[in-house]
């Protein structure tokens, strides 16, 4: 009886023995598996912060389309439409007829290249600019606080650089590739609180160019982002108006 006794306290001692190593080699495991996800969302965070804050960094496209630019005439009353390759992909006075409406789109462009090219914009004292910018930058994850804050640097030097020159501020367009149209609402929301504190016509494109789904209506476009002549027929219907108040 003894000897099964003592045979019962040694199994204890080497289970409770066992279950300690146990506990604490998975409380260690447990401790670098936190640890390693708090250096990753370190990691990730300081990712995001060098994002927001990199230099735009001209590329041979921009730096082609801006000495172009520059080197065309400037001329009176200038309509000039601003952006990346959706703004671009328009003969923008072929559609309104008018030679003054000037296309100053740039394929790839980003928020901090429209910023860095200004100068040129605004070199002409425009009577009108049409803005619509801010996918590429969503598409490079820089947040849609940081667009915002750009943009209103756009803003701030355009009417220091040409006073009279009245801004009008365009939402981005809904997309089936590369960002989620839930951020591009988001950028929106910012983008229109922008043109209220501003005191700047904002014109609702988004909601134009979705379909019953509520996704970008596929006939408007002909890659799920740019988009095709029906497409661009909707969007001058809805900035003619401006375009043609005096």
């Amino acid at each position: 009886m003894k000897k099964i006794l003592f045979v019962s306290i040694i199994l204890n001692v080497i289970l409770l023995g066992l279950a300690g190593y146990s506990v604490l080699h998975n409380g260690g495991k447990i401790h670098k598996d936190r640890d390693a996800v708090a250096d990753r969302e370190k990691a990730t965070a300081q990712s995001n912060e060098q994002i927001q804050d990199q230099p735009f960094v001209p590329f041979p496209l921009w730096i082609g389309k801006t000495t172009l630019f520059e080197a065309l005439p400037d001329t009176p009353g200038e309509i000039i439409f601003l952006g990346n390759s959706i703004t671009d992909g328009c003969e923008w006075a072929e559609l309104f007829g008018n030679p003054s409406v000037k296309n100053r789109g740039i394929g790839g462009d980003r928020i901090k290249g429209v910023l860095q090219r200004l100068p040129e914009i605004t070199g002409s004292k425009p009577d009108k600019i049409f803005i619509q910018i801010g996918i590429n930058d969503l598409a490079s994850h820089m947040s849609s606080s940081e667009i915002s804050s750009t943009y209103q640097k756009i803003i701030d030097s355009i009417r220091k650089a040409s006073p009279e020159t009245r801004i009008y501020i365009q939402s981005v367009l809904p997309t089936e590739v590369y960002v989620s149209n839930d951020s591009i609402i988001k950028l929106n929301e910012k983008i229109l609180k922008l043109a209220d504190d501003n005191t700047l016509t904002f014109i609702d494109l988004f909601d134009k160019f979705l379909d019953q789904n509520h996704s970008l209506n596929m006939d408007l476009s002909y890659d799920g982002v740019h988009l095709n002549g029906n497409g661009y027929l909707i969007w001058k219907q809805a900035v003619e108006c401006y375009v043609n108040e005096p």
